[in-house]
């Protein structure tokens, strides 16, 4: 993730290229099916997940043309009344060539199978670089557990590649990401002293997505504000509410609950200009944001 390069390299003059440069991004990925396997139901709050099921001590093939990223998203299962949390190995091969082995250990979730009594664990997520041409790749599970795995085959295709909005920062508190409807998005915390502050070369509208971070003592809806100055000079103070959201999770904060997003809109006039969000009124511990630009911006 980019993040991570701008943590392992602070230098002023790298964050100016970096915030500058016009980067990429998989385009929306296709869930494939398999060859085999039945469609199993997950429960998220109200909504329904589609998977496909692969039994331990069992495998399937799945048929992708390149080049492109095939990623696939598992969820373990464990029987009912087992204990917390179950070990599981993922093989991917292509003829006889292995590409790579997952050995994992996962925790129960509080999601559910639909008509199942078998309980999902915590989702894990891996992905495999898909060369030009036409590719069948062998999936197999093994587990000393006698279940089974429900998985997404998504693959997104590099003729889908598309300009990227996000914009990242050069002033942040810590790096986190939010699970949200199956999809882990990259999100920056600020509070109310240390902001997350981005470099913006206008004219455009920087797109600003907040989301408040819960502690363990915050119920119901809660007020709060956001504080946005650009070039240190103050241009918006924003009231807003929230509340939790349903099957939402920080992913390196399971401390906190994860409030509703809320979105404002900032004018960037034309030149380059620092664009700062803290938390404002409120007894949170933390303000997660996300800032995006509209794709026709990049690289002007």
């Amino acid at each position: 993730m980019i993040w991570k390069l701008l943590l392992r390299h602070r230098g002023a003059a790298f964050l100016m290229l970096l915030s500058a440069v016009s980067c990429l991004a998989v385009g929306k990925p296709t869930m494939v099916a398999p060859e085999s396997g039945t469609q199993v139901m997950l429960l998220i709050g109200d909504n329904i997940s589609p998977y496909y099921r692969l039994d331990v001590d069992s495998a399937t093939y799945v048929k992708v043309s390149g080049p492109g990223e095939l990623r696939l998203v598992v969820r373990f299962s464990l029987p009912a009344g087992a204990s917390s949390e179950g070990s599981w190995k993922m093989e991917v091969s292509e003829g006889a060539k292995q590409l790579t082995l997952v050995d994992k250990t996962t925790a129960v979730s509080e999601q559910t199978w639909q008509d199942s009594p078998f309980r999902p664990c915590e989702l894990f997520k891996f992905s495999l670089n898909v060369p030009d041409g036409d590719h069948r790749y062998r999936i197999g599970l093994s587990s000393p557990i006698k279940s089974f795995a429900g998985i997404r085959y998504l693959f997104s295709s590099d003729a889908a590649r598309e300009a990227k909005s996000a914009v990242y920062p050069i002033e942040m508190l810590e790096a986190t990401s939010v699970e949200f409807k199956e999809k882990t998005i990259d999100f920056f915390l600020a509070d109310s002293i240390r902001p997350v502050t981005v470099r913006v070369i206008g004219p455009t509208s920087l797109r600003v997505v907040t989301r408040l971070a819960y502690s363990g003592v915050m119920k119901g809806p809660q007020k709060y504000s956001t504080v946005i100055a650009m070039d240190s000079e103050a241009v918006s103070r924003e009231a807003l509410v929230t509340a939790k959201s349903p099957s939402t999770y920080f992913t390196n904060h399971k401390e906190w609950s994860v409030g509703e997003s809320k979105t404002v809109h900032i004018d960037v006039p034309v030149g380059t200009h620092e664009v700062s969000v803290r938390l404002g009124s409120s007894s949170a511990p933390a303000l997660a944001v996300r800032f995006t630009i509209p794709k026709e911006d990049i690289g002007k």
